[in-house]
């Protein structure tokens, strides 16, 4: 038996709270939960696209710089 379903019984007995309320709180908080996880996942995505974004912009703004520096000075 898991220490869940032991803790569901210890407060069903000792506190007279129907179990069917226990598990429907547990499976609600669950829920809650998995969507912030959902949530938090979706906009750790949205950052690292966003962060690839601007770091291939960076490379390729030092890349015409690098290049504006090469065509200035003077071949040796």
């Amino acid at each position: 038996m898991t220490s869940i379903k032991r803790l569901l019984l210890f407060l069903q007995h000792f506190l007279r709270f129907p179990i069917s309320k226990l598990k429907a709180c547990h499976k609600s908080e669950l829920n809650v939960a998995q969507k912030a996880k959902s949530s938090l996942e979706s906009q750790l995505e949205e950052m690292t696209t966003k962060l690839e974004e601007e770091m291939s912009m960076a490379a390729k703004a030092a890349e015409r710089e690098a290049a504006k520096l090469q065509q200035r000075s003077p071949s040796q």
